[in-house]
């Protein structure tokens, strides 16, 4: 009975990642770096790099709207 239910488990993470690969990869992956970078940039301590992180997101989004 463990065998069906580990085997059963596997196609399941399979599937998942799958269809999250499939469904907004480029948003998830875009969003948990600007997430990641937000969260480094405020644990420094000078706003040089608040100001810098602040502009690049701001070309970026610029950036992607005209696509």
């Amino acid at each position: 009975m463990p065998a069906i239910v580990t085997a059963l488990l596997f196609a399941l993470k399979g599937i998942a990642l799958q269809l999250l690969a499939v469904t907004g990869s480029k948003y998830i992956l875009e969003r948990l770096l600007f997430l990641i970078g937000d969260m480094i940039v405020k644990s420094t301590k000078t706003t040089h790099d608040d100001e810098w992180f602040k502009d690049l997101k701001e070309r970026y989004f610029k950036y992607e709207d005209k696509k």
